[in-house]
């Protein structure tokens, strides 16, 4: 019989730093950046995505954002969708193409298993970055062009612009 407060289906948690300036990752990629945007672009943050399938419990979803994929002292987690977009800022969402395996998302099923969480059917990682302009937001046509370029390796990954 299935517990009265699981939800079923897959589910999104975040992680990020709990401070801009200790996104390491994030400096990386503004530097890397810089030559195709110029200073119009003020900053990347980084963020972890974790999308994982199952029938698991509010309890449950809580108990692995907060004992699994984020250290308390540096990051913060969050559940959901992509923040409504600000102005000046662009959100690109990383992901592995369906068949590629996800090594990082394997280690995580497995954890969940040594937690005692076995109702989990799926985990996918990826990576979420939020790129801030200072005025306005380059043609989308370039943001494609230039992200599609450095972001990912499109043999393995796919990303979308939000």
């Amino acid at each position: 019989m299935k517990n009265a407060l699981s939800q079923t289906g897959s589910f999104v948690v975040e992680v990020g730093s709990k401070k801009a300036g200790w996104d390491a990752l994030g400096k990386r990629w503004a530097r890397a950046l810089e030559e195709s945007f110029g200073p119009s672009l003020r900053q990347v943050r980084t963020f972890h995505l974790y999308r994982i399938e199952g029938d698991l419990s509010q309890a449950e979803r809580l108990r692995i954002a907060r004992e699994l994929l984020c250290d308390p002292i540096s990051e913060n987690y969050s559940f959901g969708e992509v923040p409504s977009p600000l102005r000046g800022r662009v959100y690109a969402e990383v992901w592995f193409l369906g068949g590629v395996t996800d090594a990082v998302g394997e280690s995580v099923q497995e954890a969940l298993a040594d937690m005692g969480i076995f109702s989990v059917d799926r985990v996918r990682t990826g990576r979420r970055y939020e790129l801030c302009f200072a005025d306005r937001v380059p043609p989308r046509r370039k943001l494609r062009s230039v992200l599609s370029r450095t972001l990912l390796n499109p043999l393995i990954q796919y990303f979308s612009l939000k």
